[in-house]
């Protein structure tokens, strides 16, 4: 039997996602595998999932079993390996620091509006805010070990109470989303709910994770690679999410890899990046998007539409 699609949203928000790209990836990917006999499905730069959870049941159902997830971000690949290994041991030292957290809060703060009377939920919230802001130093400090469980609930607790629900980093590489001074009981049960169907969707394939930069990963030729970089911007210039930096010569090396390989690949649409692709890329199909530009810093601008670029290979 065929595995029916069945929506499941990434475990937070991420700049950069790609749930919104659903209806064009899906068109891409099942148009690759319908020309290729493919063993494996790769994202070098996987980030908040979006892509992969977009598909997943067309990798299945065309028994494409092994999944590379790759990125540079250690503590987020430790937050998959943990879901997909120990997800009971995550929930029960997640919600130990929910229920401390929950302790903290005066009850007044219960029927105070978060926008309205803000000023007020920081005085009556400052107990919250002071643990959370602990929790962040602890994420920010730690060093990804092995599967570390802890360093995994620090990620899930401050995803769920910081501004938002995105994640963030600043130019040196720590979280830094603020706490959202709303107060949320997060019980056992609905954070279970959350990721289980993460974890059950791990667990159909054969996956591997790993964080290794970009041009350290082996590229093969039965392998489908969907590749999603740290955009260059409308300029062309570099856009910088955090402490890595991804340049022109970056973009350069990364189609230089891939450009005999079975790919799927998106950037901001600019005119250097367009010359850079037809230059090194051959026999490819190209798309051009527009979206708007939600998670831009100047709220006068997320209305604005952006053009973004697609490209396919057609070595089929």
């Amino acid at each position: 039997n065929k595995l029916q699609y069945k929506k499941v949203n990434p475990p937070f928000k991420y700049i950069g996602g790609k749930t919104w790209l659903k209806d064009k990836l899906r068109a891409k990917v099942k148009h690759q595998v319908s020309k290729n006999k493919f063993t494996a499905f790769c994202e070098p730069f996987c980030g908040g999932l979006g892509a992969f959870l977009n598909v997943y049941d067309i990798l299945h159902n065309n028994n494409i079993k092994t999944i590379y997830l790759n990125d540079i971000n250690t503590k987020l690949i430790n937050f998959y390996e943990v879901v997909n290994n120990s997800l009971g041991e995550l929930v029960e030292h997640y919600i130990k620091m929910e229920q401390m957290f929950f302790k903290l809060t005066d009850k007044k703060a219960l029927d105070k509006h978060t926008t309205n009377e803000k000023e007020e939920l920081k005085i009556i919230l400052k107990p919250n805010n002071d643990f959370y802001n602990d929790i962040v130093n602890k994420y920010n400090l730690a060093n990804r070990q092995k599967q570390s469980i802890e360093l995994a609930s620090y990620l899930l607790f401050i995803l769920t109470h910081c501004y938002n629900g995105l994640y963030r980093e600043n130019s040196q590489g720590d979280f830094n989303a603020a706490y959202n001074w709303e107060v949320k009981h997060i019980t056992k049960n609905q954070i279970t709910n959350k990721l289980s169907s993460l974890n059950e969707i791990f667990n159909m394939f054969n996956i591997v994770f790993s964080s290794e930069s970009f041009d350290k990963l082996e590229y093969i030729d039965t392998c489908l690679y969907y590749l999603d970089p740290p955009y260059l911007n409308e300029k062309g210039i570099e856009n910088k999410y955090n402490t890595c930096s991804f340049n022109y010569s970056k973009q350069k090396l990364l189609l230089e890899l891939i450009k005999t390989k079975h790919f799927i690949y998106s950037n901001y649409y600019s005119s250097e990046i367009v010359v850079l692709i037809n230059e090194i890329l051959l026999l490819v199909d190209i798309e051009i998007i527009e979206r708007l530009n939600l998670f831009s810093s100047d709220p006068t601008t997320r209305s604005e539409l952006k053009q973004e670029i697609l490209v396919s290979s057609k070595n089929d």
